[in-house]
């Protein structure tokens, strides 16, 4: 899945997620923000990324990256999340509650569309970009199961050892 995000100069950016998997044997997630602004006329990228999914996760987790700093002085901020389910066989794999806070406003609000999944079309999570995902990657209602933790009321689930690419 991949959304592109607005950021702004003078910030700093975490982005974080919930998940919850079964017992996983081989594969990863990776969630990344990343992207490049110009600084005295000369290009500068940046990447903050997590890399977890190994043994169980059997009630919902919080992972966040660490912060990325955007200069004051930063010109044409261009700026993407990926999350990147990758090589999972058999394994389900959950996600919600996917944010990008400022570190630096009192008032924290999310820059992420449809951050929840709430939102959807044909079973695909709206204003999120999805790249060779399958047919049971879809959004499902928290009725299937209790998400207690996570504030939407549904979540995206990878099923089925699907791999997800994603520019690469």
């Amino acid at each position: 899945l991949t959304q592109e995000v607005t950021l702004e100069a003078g910030e700093s950016y975490r982005l974080g997620l919930f998940s919850k998997y079964s017992t996983i044997t081989s594969g990863n997630l990776v969630f990344i923000l990343k992207g490049s602004y110009l600084l005295n006329e000369e290009e500068v990228t940046f990447e903050v990324k997590k890399d977890t999914l190994s043994g169980t996760a059997s009630s919902w987790s919080s992972c966040i990256t660490s912060t990325v700093s955007i200069p004051s002085e930063a010109l044409n901020i261009n700026a993407i999340i990926e999350l990147n389910v990758k090589g999972t066989e058999e394994e389900i794999v959950y996600l919600d509650e996917v944010t990008i806070l400022s570190e630096n406003r009192t008032i924290r609000s999310n820059l992420i569309k449809n951050a929840y999944f709430d939102f959807v079309e044909n079973n695909k999570p709206k204003d999120w970009t999805l790249v060779n995902t399958g047919l049971l990657d879809v959004v499902e209602d928290e009725a299937i199961f209790n998400n207690q933790i996570t504030l939407g009321k549904k979540y995206m689930k990878f099923e089925n050892g699907d791999v997800i690419k994603i520019n690469e």
